[in-house]
């Protein structure tokens, strides 16, 4: 229970403080047309502060913002294209890089040192997506890389220590090092099975839970190291048998996840994350 706020809203945690940012005024086609505004939240009251009025930063189709930056008070926008740096405590613009890509989509590494943008860029009949690496603080580009996979724009990234996996929903992975976004390769059995039907969904999702990564597809899911990719442990199962839940964090060896059982309700699961030794995953209730 707490404030009311639009729909299209983006909550954030920067510098030991949670701000959110709200659209004032939304279209029914999800367009913003009264701008933006960034208010600080109590976490322990849920009370907002005052808002502070944010420039035009586009409308909520493209609208995406980071964490905050390592040791700062800013954040990363996407505003279309247009990467901006913007400090939450004055809500003033603090710099602007082009991301050179549409749609480009925003992570901070997890120190919050390192910035990585995904877009795609299509020319005649070759589109193709770009990761691009700044440094968060500076706005410097430190590496740009071209992934001929990402032709749709339906690709995630998911930053670990030293690395940023980039996922695709048409079947792609890969693992970049945050060191001129060199490609790791990975090891035998680390991607789940394909799916018995080429029509059939073949996307794939990475979740960082610090120690481990869950690479996540149609047929299974996989248990991972983060920076290297190497196997730690394998589940498979049908398009019957297939799991609704979203992993959340890892406690220990638990991994909690949520799986949404109806359209008002979801269950809270607990999922072993066996040691190397071990070769499945297990779940229960």
């Amino acid at each position: 229970v707490g404030p009311v706020m639009s729909a299209a809203s983006f909550i954030e945690t920067v510098g030991g403080r949670i701000v959110v940012f709200t659209a004032q005024k939304v279209s029914l086609q999800g367009i913003v047309t009264g701008g933006w505004s960034l208010r600080t939240v109590n976490a322990s009251t849920l009370q907002l502060g005052p808002p502070v009025q944010l420039p035009f930063l586009g409308n909520t189709y493209w609208f995406s913002v980071t964490s905050g930056v390592s040791g700062t008070d800013d954040v990363w926008i996407n505003d279309g294209g247009v990467l901006l740096l913007l400090n939450t405590a004055t809500g003033k613009i603090v710099r602007r890089e082009y991301a050179e890509a549409d749609g480009a989509s925003l992570a901070l590494s997890p120190d919050g040192r390192i910035l990585y943008a995904l877009g795609y860029v299509s020319r005649a009949n070759d589109a193709r997506g770009l990761v691009r690496e700044f440094n968060a603080v500076t706005g410097q580009v430190l590496a740009t890389r071209r992934q001929p996979f990402l032709s749709d724009g339906t690709a995630g990234l998911t930053p670990v220590e030293a690395a940023v996996w980039v996922t695709s929903y048409l079947s792609s992975v890969s693992v970049l090092s945050s060191d001129g976004l060199r490609p790791i390769a990975l090891s035998q059995g680390s991607l789940p099975l394909d799916p018995p039907s080429a029509t059939a969904y073949r996307g794939f999702t990475a979740y960082n839970l610090g120690a481990f990564l869950l690479l996540r597809s149609y047929r299974g899911m996989t248990c991972l190291a983060p920076t290297t990719g190497s196997l730690r442990a394998t589940a498979l199962w049908t398009a019957k048998q297939a799991p609704s839940w979203t992993p959340a964090a890892l406690v220990g060896h638990i991994l909690v996840a949520v799986q949404v059982t109806s359209f008002t309700s979801s269950k809270v699961l607990a999922v072993h994350i066996p040691d190397r030794k071990s070769t499945r995953l297990n779940s229960s209730h």
